[in-house]
Protein backbone atom coordinates (compact mmCIF):
# COMPACT_ATOMS: atom_id res chain seq x y z
CA UNK A 1 0.00 0.00 0.00
CA UNK A 2 1.46 3.44 -1.29
CA UNK A 3 1.62 5.68 1.63
CA UNK A 4 -0.90 8.54 2.31
CA UNK A 5 1.09 12.12 1.64
CA UNK A 6 -2.06 14.22 2.74
CA UNK A 7 -1.91 13.01 6.34
CA UNK A 8 0.64 14.73 7.40
CA UNK A 9 1.12 15.72 11.18
CA UNK A 10 0.75 19.65 11.73
CA UNK A 11 4.04 19.81 13.41
CA UNK A 12 5.77 18.98 10.42
CA UNK A 13 4.15 21.12 7.64
CA UNK A 14 4.56 23.67 10.21
CA UNK A 15 8.70 22.90 9.61
CA UNK A 16 7.94 22.32 6.20
CA UNK A 17 6.41 25.80 5.29
CA UNK A 18 8.95 27.97 8.03
CA UNK A 19 11.57 26.13 5.93
CA UNK A 20 10.06 27.36 2.73
CA UNK A 21 9.01 30.88 3.83
CA UNK A 22 13.05 31.50 5.17
CA UNK A 23 15.20 33.42 2.29
CA UNK A 24 18.93 32.67 1.47
CA UNK A 25 20.36 34.81 4.18
CA UNK A 26 18.59 33.06 6.94
CA UNK A 27 19.37 29.77 5.63
CA UNK A 28 23.13 30.83 5.55
CA UNK A 29 22.50 32.11 9.17
CA UNK A 30 20.82 28.82 10.61
CA UNK A 31 23.68 26.56 8.84
CA UNK A 32 26.54 28.91 10.39
CA UNK A 33 24.99 28.70 13.79
CA UNK A 34 24.90 25.14 13.44
CA UNK A 35 28.28 24.99 12.03
CA UNK A 36 29.85 26.89 15.07
CA UNK A 37 27.65 25.09 17.67
CA UNK A 38 29.26 21.67 16.22
CA UNK A 39 32.94 23.38 15.85
CA UNK A 40 32.33 24.65 19.36
CA UNK A 41 31.60 21.14 20.94
CA UNK A 42 34.58 19.44 18.99
CA UNK A 43 36.65 22.85 20.70
CA UNK A 44 35.93 22.06 23.70
CA UNK A 45 36.27 18.01 23.85
CA UNK A 46 39.81 18.59 22.19
CA UNK A 47 40.59 20.99 24.64
CA UNK A 48 39.64 18.70 27.61
CA UNK A 49 41.78 15.72 26.08
CA UNK A 50 44.53 18.53 25.81
CA UNK A 51 43.68 19.40 29.52
CA UNK A 52 44.28 16.00 30.85
CA UNK A 53 47.57 15.56 29.32
CA UNK A 54 48.78 18.19 29.77
CA UNK A 55 48.28 18.03 33.27
CA UNK A 56 50.23 14.81 33.11
CA UNK A 57 53.42 16.78 31.84
CA UNK A 58 54.69 17.99 35.03
CA UNK A 59 55.47 14.14 35.89
CA UNK A 60 57.06 14.13 32.66
CA UNK A 61 59.33 16.79 32.93
CA UNK A 62 62.46 15.93 34.52
CA UNK A 63 66.51 15.97 33.68
CA UNK A 64 68.16 13.00 32.88
CA UNK A 65 70.40 13.66 35.83
CA UNK A 66 67.78 13.94 37.97
CA UNK A 67 66.31 10.62 36.63
CA UNK A 68 70.08 9.35 37.53
CA UNK A 69 70.06 10.06 40.74
CA UNK A 70 66.93 8.31 41.40
CA UNK A 71 68.14 5.26 40.24
CA UNK A 72 70.84 4.93 42.48
CA UNK A 73 68.48 6.38 45.46
CA UNK A 74 66.30 3.29 44.93
CA UNK A 75 69.13 1.11 45.65
CA UNK A 76 70.09 3.69 48.76
CA UNK A 77 68.73 1.66 51.67
CA UNK A 78 68.75 4.86 54.14
CA UNK A 79 65.33 6.13 54.55
CA UNK A 80 63.78 8.88 53.17
CA UNK A 81 64.28 11.72 55.93
CA UNK A 82 60.95 13.90 54.69
CA UNK A 83 57.87 12.98 52.30
CA UNK A 84 59.09 15.56 50.22
CA UNK A 85 62.00 14.15 48.62
CA UNK A 86 60.21 11.13 47.65
CA UNK A 87 60.16 11.56 43.57
CA UNK A 88 57.14 12.18 41.97
CA UNK A 89 58.10 11.83 38.24
CA UNK A 90 56.66 9.18 36.08
CA UNK A 91 59.46 9.47 33.47
CA UNK A 92 61.70 7.08 34.75
CA UNK A 93 59.44 4.56 35.76
CA UNK A 94 57.55 4.59 32.46
CA UNK A 95 61.36 3.92 30.94
CA UNK A 96 61.69 1.18 33.60
CA UNK A 97 58.91 -0.56 32.82
CA UNK A 98 59.65 -0.64 29.00
CA UNK A 99 63.30 -1.38 29.48
CA UNK A 100 61.84 -4.54 31.41
CA UNK A 101 60.06 -5.31 28.68
CA UNK A 102 62.89 -5.55 26.34
CA UNK A 103 64.98 -7.15 29.20
CA UNK A 104 61.83 -9.86 29.15
CA UNK A 105 62.23 -9.95 25.02
CA UNK A 106 65.85 -10.42 25.21
CA UNK A 107 66.36 -13.28 27.74
CA UNK A 108 63.65 -14.83 25.87
CA UNK A 109 65.71 -15.13 22.56
CA UNK A 110 68.37 -16.44 23.99
CA UNK A 111 66.17 -19.09 26.04
CA UNK A 112 64.98 -22.30 24.11
CA UNK A 113 61.15 -21.13 24.33
CA UNK A 114 59.33 -20.40 21.49
CA UNK A 115 56.65 -17.70 21.48
CA UNK A 116 54.66 -15.67 18.59
CA UNK A 117 55.94 -12.33 18.40
CA UNK A 118 52.61 -11.05 19.10
CA UNK A 119 51.82 -13.01 21.58
CA UNK A 120 55.06 -12.45 23.96
CA UNK A 121 55.22 -8.64 22.79
CA UNK A 122 51.37 -8.30 24.08
CA UNK A 123 52.27 -10.48 27.50
CA UNK A 124 55.16 -8.67 28.41
CA UNK A 125 53.57 -5.15 28.31
CA UNK A 126 50.13 -6.23 30.23
CA UNK A 127 52.62 -7.90 32.74
CA UNK A 128 55.39 -5.08 33.04
CA UNK A 129 52.42 -2.58 33.46
CA UNK A 130 50.12 -4.20 35.09
CA UNK A 131 52.18 -5.06 37.75
CA UNK A 132 53.39 -1.63 37.96
CA UNK A 133 49.92 -0.21 38.27
CA UNK A 134 48.82 -2.85 40.18
CA UNK A 135 51.75 -3.03 42.97
CA UNK A 136 50.95 0.82 43.72
CA UNK A 137 47.43 1.12 43.90
CA UNK A 138 48.48 -1.97 46.75
CA UNK A 139 50.27 0.26 48.53
CA UNK A 140 48.35 3.50 48.12
CA UNK A 141 44.96 1.76 49.69
CA UNK A 142 47.02 0.76 52.58
CA UNK A 143 48.50 3.98 52.78
CA UNK A 144 45.35 5.27 52.62
CA UNK A 145 43.71 3.02 55.17
CA UNK A 146 46.61 4.20 57.84
CA UNK A 147 46.55 7.64 57.36
CA UNK A 148 49.54 8.44 55.23
CA UNK A 149 50.11 11.42 53.23
CA UNK A 150 51.81 9.46 50.66
CA UNK A 151 50.23 9.92 46.95
CA UNK A 152 49.32 7.51 44.61
CA UNK A 153 52.17 9.12 42.12
CA UNK A 154 54.89 8.51 44.96
CA UNK A 155 53.90 4.98 44.93
CA UNK A 156 54.04 4.85 41.02
CA UNK A 157 57.65 6.53 41.43
CA UNK A 158 58.86 4.40 44.09
CA UNK A 159 57.72 1.07 42.63
CA UNK A 160 58.87 2.02 38.67
CA UNK A 161 62.67 2.94 40.40
CA UNK A 162 62.85 -0.02 41.96
CA UNK A 163 62.22 -1.78 39.12
CA UNK A 164 65.78 -0.54 37.41
CA UNK A 165 66.64 -3.68 39.88
CA UNK A 166 65.17 -5.90 38.45
CA UNK A 167 66.03 -5.24 34.75
CA UNK A 168 69.73 -4.91 36.03
CA UNK A 169 69.54 -7.98 37.71
CA UNK A 170 67.34 -10.11 34.94
CA UNK A 171 69.85 -8.69 32.11
CA UNK A 172 72.54 -10.09 33.73
CA UNK A 173 71.49 -13.19 34.50
CA UNK A 174 70.61 -13.48 30.78
CA UNK A 175 73.77 -12.18 29.55
CA UNK A 176 76.23 -14.18 31.92
CA UNK A 177 73.55 -17.11 32.81
CA UNK A 178 74.68 -20.85 33.25
CA UNK A 179 72.10 -23.69 33.31
CA UNK A 180 74.19 -25.17 35.84
CA UNK A 181 74.00 -23.11 38.69
CA UNK A 182 71.48 -20.38 39.97
CA UNK A 183 73.58 -18.65 42.31
CA UNK A 184 74.61 -15.53 40.36
CA UNK A 185 70.78 -14.88 40.03
CA UNK A 186 69.99 -15.46 43.62
CA UNK A 187 73.32 -13.27 44.38
CA UNK A 188 72.28 -10.69 42.86
CA UNK A 189 68.43 -11.30 43.55
CA UNK A 190 69.53 -10.82 47.49
CA UNK A 191 71.90 -7.68 46.90
CA UNK A 192 70.16 -5.70 44.31
CA UNK A 193 66.58 -6.44 44.30
CA UNK A 194 66.61 -7.31 48.15
CA UNK A 195 68.22 -3.80 49.15
CA UNK A 196 65.12 -1.97 46.71
CA UNK A 197 62.42 -3.60 47.70
CA UNK A 198 64.02 -3.02 51.37
CA UNK A 199 63.66 1.00 50.33
CA UNK A 200 60.11 0.28 49.44
CA UNK A 201 59.37 -1.00 52.83
CA UNK A 202 61.26 1.69 54.29
CA UNK A 203 59.02 4.46 52.41
CA UNK A 204 56.03 2.87 53.69
CA UNK A 205 57.47 2.35 57.54
CA UNK A 206 58.20 6.27 58.12
CA UNK A 207 55.17 7.41 56.30
CA UNK A 208 52.47 5.37 57.69
CA UNK A 209 51.37 6.59 61.23
CA UNK A 210 49.52 3.65 61.55
CA UNK A 211 50.83 0.55 63.01
CA UNK A 212 49.41 -2.08 62.11
CA UNK A 213 49.34 -0.92 57.88
CA UNK A 214 53.07 0.06 58.72
CA UNK A 215 53.37 -2.73 58.72
CA UNK A 216 51.48 -4.40 56.17
CA UNK A 217 52.89 -1.75 53.56
CA UNK A 218 56.38 -2.69 55.01
CA UNK A 219 55.78 -6.53 53.78
CA UNK A 220 54.08 -5.86 50.84
CA UNK A 221 57.03 -3.71 49.70
CA UNK A 222 59.36 -6.33 50.06
CA UNK A 223 57.25 -9.50 49.49
CA UNK A 224 55.52 -8.48 46.14
CA UNK A 225 58.78 -7.27 44.54
CA UNK A 226 60.90 -10.02 45.90
CA UNK A 227 58.15 -12.34 44.50
CA UNK A 228 57.61 -10.81 41.00
CA UNK A 229 61.34 -11.03 40.25
CA UNK A 230 61.21 -15.06 40.99
CA UNK A 231 58.58 -15.34 38.74
CA UNK A 232 59.88 -13.41 35.55
CA UNK A 233 63.10 -15.61 35.53
CA UNK A 234 61.46 -18.71 36.94
CA UNK A 235 58.25 -19.02 35.98
CA UNK A 236 57.17 -16.04 32.95
CA UNK A 237 58.90 -17.78 30.01
CA UNK A 238 57.13 -21.35 31.19
CA UNK A 239 53.71 -19.71 31.67
CA UNK A 240 53.50 -17.52 28.56
CA UNK A 241 55.31 -20.45 26.06
CA UNK A 242 51.96 -22.53 27.48
CA UNK A 243 49.75 -19.74 26.87
CA UNK A 244 50.87 -19.17 23.71
CA UNK A 245 50.53 -22.97 22.48
CA UNK A 246 47.27 -23.17 23.96
CA UNK A 247 46.08 -20.10 21.80
CA UNK A 248 48.20 -21.09 18.21
CA UNK A 249 49.65 -24.74 18.10
CA UNK A 250 53.44 -24.89 17.12
CA UNK A 251 53.77 -24.68 13.39
CA UNK A 252 55.18 -28.56 12.14
CA UNK A 253 57.40 -27.74 9.31
CA UNK A 254 56.86 -29.97 6.50
CA UNK A 255 59.11 -32.71 5.97
CA UNK A 256 62.11 -32.41 2.68
CA UNK A 257 61.18 -34.66 -0.05
CA UNK A 258 64.38 -37.17 -1.07
CA UNK A 259 66.15 -36.28 -4.16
Amino acid sequence: MLPNLGNESPLTTQRSNSRSEMGPSELFSAFSASVWSESKKRAESAYQSYAKIDALRPYFDVEPKEVLKRILSSVDPRPPYSLDIISCDLYGPFMACLTLIAVILFEMKLSNHYVQEGTLMGSAFVTCFGYWIAFASILSAICYLGKSQVTFVQNLSCVGYALCSTCVVLFLCAAIHTEASETLFFLLWVLVCGISAAKLALIMWTNIPEKNHRLAGAAMGIVLHMLFVLYLHFAYHSIIQDISGAIAPPVIPAPMANP
